[in-house]
Formats: C-alpha cells, structure tokens, sequence
C-alpha cells in the first residue's frame, strides 16, 4: 500500500470516529417509530400543554392536550402577521412560513394562494390548526417532556414529516433516556442486575456504532429488532432504569474506537466469531466457549421438515431444484455451526450460506445455525463432485478435504441424509456473535460484574 493511499485510509477512519463522537455529544437520538410499510396518514400526539416548534423556536401553543398531525394542501392569504391569534381571521386554520403567520383555508378561497410546499397540519382538540411547511425540525412537545404517539408515551418529543414517500413519525430523545425504553424490551427486568448493566452497555454500544443506519429514512435508528426494540417511556422498569443510570456514559473500546454491540439470546454453549455468520471479521467478536449459556429454554430444539416442506420454502425464495431427495452440511465452523448447507434436487443443488439457511428454511423454527443432520439414510463421508473435474480428480479432491485436520472449517460433515423427511437438532437461539443473553445472566448469577460479562464476550475490549 502506498503512502498516499495509508494517508487516506487512516484520514477515514478519523472521520468516521469523529462522526461518532461528535452525534454521541448531542446525547439526542431519532427513533424511527413509524415509517415504510407502518406509516400512516394521520398520527394522533398526546400530553401537556402540546407546543409546536421549529428549528428550535417554539411556534405555537395549541392550548390542548392532543392533536392530530397529518399532511395536507393548503391555500393562504398573503395578509402575514406576526403571531397566530393576529392571523385568525376567518376559520381556525393558520399557515406559518419563514417567520410569518397567514389566515389559511383547506379549499380555494378569493385572495389565497395555493402553497407549492409539503406541508404538516396540526390540529388540536380544541379546533384551532396550524399548518407549516414539511421539516425534520419540526417537533411536538409536552409541557412535561412526555408525548403519547399513537398510545405509547416517550420522553422528549415527536417529530413528523414527509419523506418524499410516507408520513414519518420519529422520537426525538436523549440517549440514556432512549435506553431506558430499549433495556426492558430486550432483557426481562427481574435478571440480575449486573445481566441488566451489561445489556446496557450493549445497547448503548449498537446505537452509537449505529447512527447511520436509518439515514436515508430521515432517523438514527427503529424501534424493532431490525435495530433494537425499544418501547418507549411506556416500558420503562426500575430495575432497567438502575441499570442503565449505573452505567451513564460508559461504553466498549477496542483499539481506542467504539465497539459494535451486537448480541443474541442464547449462544447454546458457543459464540461465533463475526466472520462465520457475516462477511467480515472483526477482532473483538470472536467465538468463545460459553457454558455460561447452557440451561437457557433454548439449549436444545428439534426441527423435522419433509422434501415436500424444504422444497416449497426454497420455491418461495426463488429457488427451484426439483424433488428434493438429500440435504448435507458441507461447511461447518470450527464452533460447530453450520456454514453450508447443500440441498440436492432433481433439477440440480444449491447451497444456503450461513444466516440464509434460516431465512430460507424459516428462522421461526430455525433458532440458529447451530445444528446437526440427522436421518435414518446417514451416509458416512458425503463426496461432492468438483466443477470442471473428472470424477476421479473430483474424488481424491473430496476425499483431501474430508482428511485435512489443519482446516477444520471445511470438513465434510458425516451427516448426508436421503429420503423424504430430515431432522435438525440445535442449540441455542440468535446469530451467535457477541453477548449471549442467557449467559450474561449465568454469569451475573455467579458473581460476575457487568464488566467481566462483556469482557468474556467482547475480546480485547475496555468498558469506560
């Protein structure tokens, strides 16, 4: 590598860590709560005294304890005046542009313009409305710093906009606030409290690794297991709320930068390492053994599909070999996960990789890639031809990989089975990297600290 080249390289990663630094400063984060598919139409805000502001100006006062926002056109007067009860001169309906208030109507009225803008109505219970022109600076608030969005009650504000395709509806909150809404959802709150400490540090580390994730949608992250689960003031639980003030601030370093706080519920008694289940490996996310993990309710799960299930969920997904008459693990993991698996049809083979074995064969019933082939059609050694090779050559290359005892992540499993049904018994629940739930909770139940916890599971990281 050139000289020039490592200068940009390592220009890069100091921006990136600046980037992060300077959005974990603001100690605000936007929650993606309802967008794409979810969106809706109208959203109904509740609380205290709502306020309207924009870029941080208050605007309006609705003198009501709940509105509806909801985009709409909007026909004005070019009468401005400097305050909303000054513009009210016919109806409820005022539009506020550029510093300015304006008598506004829904329908076309004599004197009004048509505004060429997107723009979002507010109306209250109380009948008074006031338009403004679309922004993801426009934002709801309580007099209390509380707001109910569609039931559910959050700290800070809410804020909703156009993105060009859909009414968004996002929470605008402070960081260690948003973790109080994220904690209870993904770990229960009876866990010892040590478990509860290191799952927020984990999920302080993912939102600010995180960031950019929700960009393009106008927010930092969503609300579902997409991100994090998070809901909202609504969930929030003493225990969790401990947890979460017991560790203000604190995050995991590796190398100086923010670690990635990926975690699962249970890891079966090993974690992987990040390269085996993505495309990348990272230093700190290595797989480790894990006993801690074991007497989770997801130690052990059997899964039984027929040719006929497996070949209908390959058909949903774009794949078609034809009848399916035998299934082989043919990659593995040195932490024993499956990293291929071979599907062999009439029509030909095809091979799931990795986390899309789940996704295909359904990961409600696939709890994880750690899992054996059984069947009472189990041949010994499974060889498969080689592309563009004799049979023979083909053979011996098999055979040479089936003996290779110094890579053992690309031994042929002696788990081939052919027939018309095929079972798969597994262990453990989740991808596998990171932080198992369950053993952050063994761990924390035999005496281990937070830190110690995300040291076992986090290699080479520093909690500070």
């Amino acid at each position: 590598m050139s000289r020039k080249i490592k200068f940009f390289a390592m220009l890069l990663i100091c921006l990136s860590a600046l980037q992060i630094n300077s959005w974990a400063d603001t100690n605000s984060i936007r929650v993606g709560l309802f967008y794409g598919s979810s969106a809706k139409s109208t959203y109904r805000v509740e609380g205290s005294s709502l306020a309207v502001s924009l870029d941080g100006q208050r605007i309006w006062d609705s003198g009501a304890s709940r509105i509806s926002a909801s985009k709409a056109t909007i026909y004005y007067s070019s009468n401005s005046s400097s305050s909303y009860d000054a513009a009210l001169s016919s109806g409820n309906l005022v539009y506020y542009r550029n510093g300015a208030y304006y008598p506004a109507s829904f329908s076309q009225e004599s004197g009004y313009e048509r505004s060429i803008s997107v723009d979002i109505v507010f109306e209250a219970d109380n009948g008074r409305s006031l338009a403004v022109q679309n922004s993801q600076t426009l934002y709801i608030e309580g007099s209390d710093f509380f707001v109910s969005i569609e039931g559910t009650k959050y700290r800070g504000t809410a804020n909703i906009f156009h993105n060009g395709k859909n009414l968004i509806a996002v929470n605008v909150v402070d960081l260690e606030d948003y973790l109080k809404g994220v904690v209870p959802k993904e770990m229960p709150a009876s866990w010892n409290i040590e478990a509860l400490k290191a799952q927020a540090v984990v999920a302080r580390n993912y939102a600010v690794s995180n960031s950019n994730k929700h960009l393009a949608d106008g927010f930092n992250v969503c609300n579902t297991i997409h991100c994090q689960v998070y809901g909202g003031y609504s969930a929030e639980n003493a225990s969790t709320n401990q947890a979460v003030e017991q560790t203000r601030n604190e995050l995991m370093y590796y190398g100086g930068r923010v670690v990635e706080g990926y975690f699962h519920s249970s890891s079966g008694g090993k974690t992987e390492s990040s390269e085996n289940i993505w495309n990348h490996r990272v230093e700190y996310l290595r797989g480790v053994e894990d006993s801690y993990s074991l007497g989770s309710p997801y130690d052990n799960w059997t899964v039984t599909m027929s040719s006929n299930d497996i070949r209908l969920r390959l058909s949903q997904n774009g794949i078609n070999i034809g009848d399916i008459h035998s299934l082989a693990i043919t990659k593995s993991s040195e932490n024993g996960r499956a990293l291929e698996l071979t599907i062999y049809g009439s029509q030909g083979s095809y091979t799931l990789l990795k986390e899309r074995i789940r996704t295909v064969l359904g990961s409600n019933q696939f709890r994880s890639i750690y899992f054996t082939l059984s069947g009472a059609n189990a041949s010994a050694v499974t060889i498969i031809p080689a592309p563009n090779k004799s049979s023979l050559d083909s053979i011996f290359a098999s055979l040479s990989m089936v003996m290779d005892k110094q890579n053992p992540s690309i031994l042929l499993q002696n788990n081939s089975v052919s027939g018309s049904t095929f079972t798969f018994q597994g262990k453990g629940y989740g991808h596998g990297v990171g932080m198992s739930q369950y053993g952050a909770k063994g761990m924390a139940e035999r005496g281990f600290r937070y830190d110690q916890i995300l040291m076992h599971y986090f290699t080479g990281v520093t909690v500070r």
